[in-house]
């Protein structure tokens, strides 16, 4: 079932440590249960070693792309953005 209807997925992690965790899989897991739940699209993208401590995954990275991409109007009004914590 697809109503064209995306959910992106933020996964981001800062040190090699969680990367080799279970953080990425985690954070992903919520998007999916999301998607899989309202039959929307999954769409993932992941900043790998961008600490949240000083707000740079803001401009940088693919949450700096994917904001770029929302304010162009190149991400769909009625998308939604699934992110664990929302620390910036």
């Amino acid at each position: 079932m697809s109503n064209n209807v995306q959910v992106y997925s933020y996964v981001r992690w800062s040190s090699d440590r969680q990367a080799d965790g279970s953080t990425k899989q985690r954070q992903l897991k919520i998007a999916e249960k999301v998607a899989q739940e309202k039959g929307f699209e999954l769409v993932t993208f992941y900043d790998k070693g961008v600490s949240a401590f000083k707000g740079k995954k803001r401009v940088d990275g693919a949450l700096g792309n994917f904001i770029r991409k929302v304010e162009l109007g190149e991400i769909p009004n009625n998308s939604w953005l699934v992110v664990e914590n929302l620390d910036l």
